[in-house]
């Protein structure tokens, strides 16, 4: 073979392998995950940990796009609107073949939309707690959906080890937003029978709040505080906004019933205990599922998931003050996940 006839080959090899690549780009399956909330919010964080670890025992080539909507940096209903087209018109452009929608305020803002796209595109709404009807989806047809619950039972649980009686009377509190009344719906009907829900009350503004406190029973044993982000200070429009580490430490410090939170930022704004989804399981849940139905061709359509893991974040010696022992298993899970936390911290 002359010196010329060995560069065509190597140019005819390279030639082959580039396009064999650009194929391989081309044809690799799409998942875009778009969050309610910013990236740098705890939730978004876990869940992208979730995400990753299921994608490295995945063997299928992916690509992953990720888009951070900021509906929990208090953007106004215009902003969030605005916020809402912009990521349509990513989804539209970027074409997944599965779409995850993290959070229930995401979801009720695109869910309307989503018959506009292609009826092959499928949409995994994940961190909700209810179907794809609830959630604003006109057909079904194309969504499959990861389900959480509130740890009740790892609440009622907990409030048995620390030696509180049966039945235990609860009361819930929580910002007046859509997900929160879908959590309040679904308690009312999902209490265990070791549980008496004895008051429940949503309002944005922190008067009220301090209002219900002052007003439970002496005989309620929990305040059950629903994940809320912002408070008015006051009721009205032009009131001063309070953001969790500014309205929960008069909530531990003036309720008579422990309060007990149920997002993972509560114990680190001042609160002593919260009882929350595994945002993390959550997030590799949703990757499997879309895992999944990017092969569904070779199987049945998967059903939807159920994530029913929690976490437990402490703090030790708030429970002192109100004279609560906690038993050491507690401790030990929280060192373990890194959620047990010191006033300094």
């Amino acid at each position: 073979m002359n010196k010329f006839g060995k560069y065509h080959w190597i140019a005819l090899f390279v030639l082959i392998f580039v396009v064999f690549l650009g194929a391989v780009r081309a044809t690799k399956p799409r998942v875009l995950v778009l969050y309610s909330y910013s990236k740098g919010n705890m939730v978004t964080q876990y869940l992208n940990k979730g995400i990753n670890e299921a994608l490295a025992i995945n063997r299928v080539p992916v690509s992953v796009r990720q888009h951070y909507m900021g509906l929990d940096t208090g953007l106004t209903a215009e902003q969030a609107d605005r916020e809402a087209n912009e990521s349509f018109g990513m989804v539209q452009t970027f074409a997944p073949d599965v779409l995850i929608i993290a959070g229930h305020q995401a979801n009720k803002l695109l869910a309307p939309r989503i018959s506009e796209l292609s009826p092959s595109i499928w949409v995994v709404p994940v961190s909700v707690e209810v179907g794809p009807e609830a959630l604003g989806y006109k057909s079904a047809s194309n969504v499959v959906e990861v389900i959480r619950s509130l740890p009740i039972t790892g609440i009622a649980e907990f409030m048995a080890d620390i030696g509180r009686r049966k039945p235990l009377s609860v009361s819930i509190l929580g910002a007046d937003t859509p997900g929160n009344q879908l959590r309040m719906k679904n308690l009312s009907q999902g209490v265990p029978g070791n549980m008496q829900v004895t008051s429940r009350f949503l309002s944005n503004c922190f008067d009220e709040w301090k209002n219900d406190i002052a007003n439970l029973s002496n005989k309620t044993d929990v305040l059950l505080i629903l994940p809320t982000v912002t408070l008015q200070e006051r009721c009205s429009p032009e009131s001063p906004t309070l953001t969790g580490n500014q309205f929960i430490p008069w909530v531990e410090a003036n309720s008579r019933a422990l309060p007990i939170g149920t997002e993972g930022t509560f114990v680190k704004n001042g609160g002593a205990v919260s009882f929350y989804p595994s945002y993390q399981e959550e997030g590799s849940l949703a990757m499997d599922l879309a895992l999944l139905l990017i092969d569904h061709n070779r199987k049945a359509v998967p059903q939807r998931l159920y994530a029913d893991s929690y976490q437990v974040a402490l703090d030790v010696s708030r429970l002192r003050t109100r004279n609560i022992s906690v038993p050491s298993i507690y401790v030990q899970y929280g060192q373990k996940s890194g959620l047990n936390y010191r006033d300094s911290d």
